[in-house]
């Protein structure tokens, strides 16, 4: 059981955040990410919440990405979520930022002896944050869901009707448009390079995840012809086979971090820890 409540990523300062030397391993490169100037495993950019406060979650901008046969890895898929809250969204606009900084001042480096301007440099990044589709008004965040098949699957914690919290009582299924989540997030991987350079970016993927399902078009019966409303019985809300997730390694042994809002959270349906601030 995780006991330090997760950064918020609100309150890091993305201006004093640092980079590692370029990393070219197996034919991929990479650049670490630190939340700050000690370059260390516990200072990596490894759980961030994405939500201060766990009972204002955010909403999925579309359902959990469907499995893409051609894709190499088929237990990584994505969910965008909308972003309001000014502090998040000023916290990533921040990190795009800082990360568009940093390549133009190590572009030698990092591009293989490129010697790039910005204009160049914005050109190759994909932003952390933006509109998730082209006609969209809001902006959001699209970040990676571990599935169930993978060794270390995001574990995923159901709200129910009752505003009660089952921790691992999540499923994948619940994850709709429309759905609420609150994420803690990693950029385990830094930011990643592709094409040689062509282009760069950092992504993030869920670790744990509060969910309050939305509304589905799977809920209902309405491929059988009926002569009046057929009436669904409510969702089982919880499964023991959902609760069987293992435990990963901690990646967060170091020193209690920042201080944030935390709100008191009932769960029920596990009886590893008790309930406590997210």
């Amino acid at each position: 059981m995780n006991s330090r409540v997760a950064t918020y990523i609100g309150h890091i300062d993305m201006s004093k955040i640092t980079f590692g030397p370029r990393e070219d391993t197996n034919g991929k490169t990479k650049v670490e990410v630190y939340m700050g100037a000690e370059q260390t495993k516990q200072n990596k950019f490894n759980r961030i919440a994405l939500c201060a406060d766990a009972m204002q979650p955010m909403t999925t901008r579309f359902a959990l990405d469907t499995v893409r046969e051609d894709k190499t890895n088929l237990y990584r898929r994505g969910l965008g979520i909308t972003v309001t809250d000014e502090a998040t969204t000023a916290a990533l606009r921040g990190l795009d930022e800082a990360i568009i900084s940093a390549a133009v001042t190590n572009s030698k480096d990092w591009f293989k002896g490129k010697m790039l301007t910005e204009d160049q440099v914005r050109h190759r990044y994909k932003p952390i944050f933006g509109k998730l589709y082209e006609t969209d008004e809001t902006e959001g965040v699209k970040l990676k869901v571990k599935c169930p098949g993978t060794e270390w699957p995001t574990s995923l914690h159901l709200r129910d009707d009752n505003g009660r919290h089952h921790k691992n009582g999540g499923r994948i299924e619940h994850l709709t448009k429309g759905a609420q989540v609150v994420p803690i997030v990693s950029a385990s991987y830094g930011i990643w390079f592709m094409g040689g350079g062509m282009q760069f970016g950092i992504s993030f993927q869920a670790e744990d995840m509060i969910i309050v399902p939305g509304a589905s078009a799977d809920d209902d019966l309405s491929q059988f012809s009926s002569s009046v409303p057929l009436m669904m019985a409510p969702p089982a809300s919880f499964s023991s086979d959902d609760a069987t997730a293992r435990k990963r390694p901690s990646e967060d042994d170091g020193e209690d971090a920042p201080a944030v809002k935390s709100t008191k959270i009932e769960l029920i349906g596990d009886d590893e820890g008790e309930g406590g601030a997210m």
